[in-house]
């Protein structure tokens, strides 16, 4: 049986595991779906800015918007409208050491720089469960379940070992996103060269 994965069932499912009565619409007329209409897309945009999920990267190319910021740089750059987390400008990453291309900020929705354009990767709003990893659907139900342990429930030690449940299942979700990627190539730099 194939079941297609959708963010009605995601909360549905941590419903269930809450001993809820499950939902079919985020329209019915139930507390359930009431609160999962309310508190489900702030849970899914937050868990996709946990992490540069592979499912949820994207590319682009930026080109300078007509009026440059009042001061401090020369050129600003729009974000995507879809944009949640930055991982890569220009080729470089926080991971390098070096970090982002030295004078930016990111302000109001835009990066400002000293450069004229701008290759951007970036973690993106992918709204559509189907195309998610298995390992970040199950982080995503228990995400939902720990948002409305408490609601559902009035049990403090329900949120506490919902919570407990998510962080797990977080980590692994992490875990095997980062399996996925190939081994990055360290290169040296005149300070590490020195002393070996």
């Amino acid at each position: 049986m194939n079941v297609t994965i959708s963010d009605v069932l995601i909360c549905s499912t941590a419903l269930l595991e809450l001993g809820s009565r499950p939902i079919n619409s985020f329209d019915e007329d139930t507390e359930g779906a009431r609160l999962c209409a309310n508190l489900y897309q702030g849970v899914r945009d937050d868990m996709l800015r946990q992490h540069p999920w592979n499912f949820a990267k994207a590319r682009v190319k930026l080109s300078p918007l007509t009026t440059p910021p009042d001061f401090g740089y020369t050129h600003a750059f729009q974000l995507p409208a879809d944009y949640l987390r930055l991982i890569e400008v220009n080729g470089l990453r926080q991971l390098d050491g070096v970090g982002f291309p030295p004078g930016y900020a990111l302000e109001s929705g835009k990066i400002l720089c000293n450069v004229s354009s701008l290759n951007l990767r970036y973690v993106y709003r992918n709204d559509q469960p189907n195309e998610w990893d298995s390992a970040f659907v199950r982080a995503m139900i228990l995400a939902m379940k720990k948002t409305l342990a408490y609601a559902i429930t009035r049990d403090a030690a329900a949120v506490a070992n919902a919570a407990q449940e998510w962080a797990i299942a977080l980590r692994l979700a992490k875990q095997v996103n980062g399996m996925e990627i190939p081994a990055q190539q360290l290169e040296g730099n005149a300070f590490i060269e020195a002393r070996y």
